[in-house]
This record gives structure tokens, sequence and C-alpha cells, in this order.
């Protein structure tokens, strides 16, 4: 509203259920919002914030990843600093923006050490966040009632941001031990073999040949990260993929030293204007961070192996291995998976190269801003037939690639181990009505993903109450 006029200039809707801070740059060309859902609570994720520029009022920017509790800018308007809390051990810290790209910089995640286990660091619960007046220091405000001081490096300053979608190597180290002489020869041999077996299937549906960049050193080798049994000095791990790799007979836990914390696998919700309707949970759709963590053991330093374990990184199903009681038959599965003929479980689909297409892992520089997507979702019978027609509804204003169905590989599994059932391609689409049919009555819940035109992935599952047939989202 105009002060003196008492009238109102602008209203902009926002996705957000409640608005925690609002904010205008020091040079005036920009005005930004954080806030979260209640149904953020126990449900960690990213950190986020929307931005509008000045003086066209036009939305310039979203990252809708979390729970905000605070936001800054520093002096000259560049960096934009956001506070995360969303309860203990699931904290978020801090985290530094490019304001121009959307893209991080940094993270400040680590808070008090723990008394018992020097190895191990509170995450920051963190509740304010300020720049000094020169911008050279954040002051962080936690939950744990200390105020700690952190000074940027130059490159901080300057907006450079981290390497991103970037496939790196760790490998957790037993005590007393030393890497194989071999270890970092083998591990650049099979992640090359891997790029390129990519590269071929692309090239071979039609994408040209696109593939996934992984981290060298200045030889243009594999760089490796090792990561001992004993040290207590862990490297902030949160971004990217991580290959963790340790020796099938080792002690040294996947879990160790916080690997756990380090925003790995984790999925966030976005924020939504929904509540709860009576005893069940009405959340909305759920999206993934870019950062994942994949495991391999030393002896499956391979090419077949290797890419099998990164397809769940690159947010592809992974291809049902299922367990054969047979002596006899898994002894010839065995042989088989070796044989020429046999080696298709590491092959592309065509609908797995087009989700590729528009990976952020595939495709370099993509803009980190990832506005709200929908998914719903009603449930009918095809005429003069017994097969259900489960119809979506999808929008998101970035544009949709691909969705993806997927069912329950079996229903006593119900809601966890789900197969690939069939996808459809929107080319950019914002919005979007589609139909898959299934026949299986068995069938009681099924998974859609999809991925927009920047590479954010989002799925929403269903499940369907024997009684009134009401389609809930998963509590």
């Amino acid at each position: 509203m105009g002060l003196h006029t008492e009238q109102l200039v602008k209203t902009l809707e926002t996705p957000l259920y409640e608005m925690d801070y609002l904010k205008f740059s020091p040079n005036n060309a920009y005005m930004v919002i954080g806030g979260h859902s209640m149904q953020m609570y126990g449900n960690p994720g990213e950190k986020g914030y929307i931005m509008w520029e000045l003086p066209s009022w036009e939305r310039k920017e979203e990252v809708l990843r979390g729970h905000v509790e605070n936001i800054a800018f520093s002096p000259d308007g560049k960096l934009c600093a956001s506070a995360d809390h969303t309860r203990l051990l699931f904290g978020n810290g801090v985290q530094l923006w490019n304001i121009g790209s959307g893209a991080p910089i940094t993270t400040i995640r680590r808070g008090s050490r723990s008394a018992s286990n020097p190895s191990f660091s509170y995450p920051l619960e963190t509740r304010d966040v300020a720049f000094s007046h020169d911008g050279h220091l954040i002051a962080t405000g936690s939950e744990d009632g200390i105020i700690r001081v952190w000074e940027l490096t130059p490159q901080q300053l300057e907006g450079d941001t981290i390497p991103a979608d970037v496939v790196r190597i760790l490998y957790l180290l037993p005590k007393n031990k030393t890497p194989p002489p071999d270890f970092t020869y083998r591990v650049n041999k099979a992640i090359k073999a891997v790029q390129d077996l990519y590269a071929d299937e692309m090239e071979r549906h039609g994408f040209g040949r696109k593939t996934f960049t992984y981290e060298t050193d200045e030889n243009g080798t594999a760089r490796v990260y090792v990561i001992r049994e004993d040290q207590t000095e862990i490297p902030d791990l949160s971004k990217d993929i991580w290959l963790a790799v340790k020796e099938e007979t080792s002690s040294f836990s996947f879990n160790t030293h916080q690997l756990q914390y380090v925003n790995a696998n984790w999925r966030f919700l976005y924020p939504s204007k929904r509540g709860f309707k009576g005893n069940t949970s009405s959340y909305d759709t759920i999206g993934f961070t870019h950062g994942k963590l994949v495991h391999a053991y030393t002896k499956d330093i391979k090419r077949n192996p290797f890419a099998y374990t990164l397809r769940g990184a690159f947010g592809l199903p992974y291809v049902p291995l299922e367990y054969e009681p047979n002596v006899l038959k898994r002894f010839f599965k065995r042989v088989n998976n070796r044989m020429p003929w046999a080696r298709k479980w590491y092959k592309l689909t065509k609908c797995e190269a087009e989700w590729l297409d528009k990976s952020r892992f595939f495709n370099p520089n993509q803009p980190f801003f990832d506005k709200r997507p929908t998914i719903e979702m009603t449930i009918s019978n095809a005429e003069d037939s017994d097969t259900r027609l489960f119809t979506f509804s999808v929008t998101d204003e970035d544009g949709i690639h691909q969705v993806q169905l997927f069912v329950p590989i079996d229903m006593k599994y119900r809601g966890w181990r789900k197969k690939f059932y069939d996808c459809k391609p929107l080319k950019g689409k914002e919005e979007a009505t589609l139909a898959f049919e299934i026949t299986d009555p068995e069938i009681q819940d099924v998974e859609l993903r999809m991925i927009d035109m920047h590479g954010n992935i989002a799925h929403r599952e269903f499940f369907i109450t024997p009684k009134t047939d009401e389609l809930t989202k998963e509590p």
C-alpha cells in the first residue's frame, strides 16, 4: 500500500503456507521472501526462496525446497544467504546463493561437536543469519544459543558456485590400511567406460553423445577422495553425486562419519497451501535433492556394476534383480548374465534415454530455479471393460519433459518396492492431462514421477483406500 495515499500498489500470490521473512536487496533491485509449510516439519529438505525483480515486479527466481527461517542479502546485492531450521539432526544450516543464477555457492552445516564422539558435529539448527557491513563475514544464530561468525573466501565473495551435478568418487578406507596401488587407475578406467556406455546409449536412441561428467585432477584422471575410518575431520559431502566405494570385508559402514546426514538421497516437500484432512495426511508433490550418495564395493570397480549403481543417482529406476532360490537356476542365470546376448540390464530404454536428455547431470550449467509442480490423480473404469484408467493432471511452469508411472513389484511390499510401468513425453508443456490403462485389479497404489525442462525431478504416490476408493497421499 502507498503509505501516504493508503492505496494498494501491488498484490503478489505465493505458494507458501506461512511467510517468515520479506527483504528488499540493498540496491533495491530485488524483493525476496522465505517461508515454509507446516507440512515441512519432520520432512527435511533443501533451502528456498522466491524473488521478484524491481521495478517490473517480474517473478525472477524460485528455489522452493524447505523451511527458511530468515534471508539476508550481501551489501553489494550479489549474494543471498538463507537460514534453515528443521529439527535436530536434520538442520541444513546456512546456504549461500548466487542471486544471478540461483546456484548454491556453499553450505554451512556443522554446529557443536559431540563431547562423546569428536568426529560427530551436530547439524547447525540456524534461526537467523546476517552479513557484516563489508560483506566479508556471515553471522549465524542457532538453536543452541551460540552465535557463530564465518569468514567468506575471495571465491565465495565473487559468487563462484560449486561445480554442480558432477560424479565424485569417495573411498572409505579401513583403519591401518593404505589404498591399493592400482585403485585410482581401476576407478578411472571403470568410470570412463561407464561414461562412454551412457554416451553410446544416448546416441543409439537419437539424443547425441550426451553423458555425465566426473571430477578429475590436473592430469585428467578421476579424483578420489579418501576418508579414513579413524579420521575426525570429514569434508562437506552435501552436494552432487558421491560414489562411495569400500572393501566388501571392511567394517567401515557407509553411514559412518555423518554420511547419512549430508543431504544424500533426501527428498523434500514443495511448499503448499494444503493442510490436513481428517486422519489422512494431504502432502503435496515431493521433489528430490540434486546430491545423492550411492554405494559400491571394490570388487565391483568395473563398467557394468558402476553403470548399474549410478542409475538411481541419475533418477532412473533400478532394474529389479530378483533373488532365485533354486541353486541350479541361480548358477545358469549368473553365467548367462556374463554372456554378450544377456547383457541388457545395463542398457538404456528409449524412455530412459529420453529422461536423461534433460537430466541435470547430462546438461551442465542448467539454471537452479524450480517452480512448484503439482500432480493430481483420478480413477475411472474404461468403457465396457474392467480396465481402470489412472488419469493424472500435472502442471509445472518450468515445462514438463516426461512423466513415468510406477506400480508395485509385489503387493506384499505395497508402498515401497515399485517397478517401471510406462512413460509419456510431454515436450515442455506446462500442463497436461494423461491417462494410463491398468488391467491388474491387485494394483492399489501407484507413483508418478516427472522431470521438467531444467532437470528437476518430482513425484507423488497415491494409495487407494479399500472402503471409499478415496485417493490419499502416502502418510
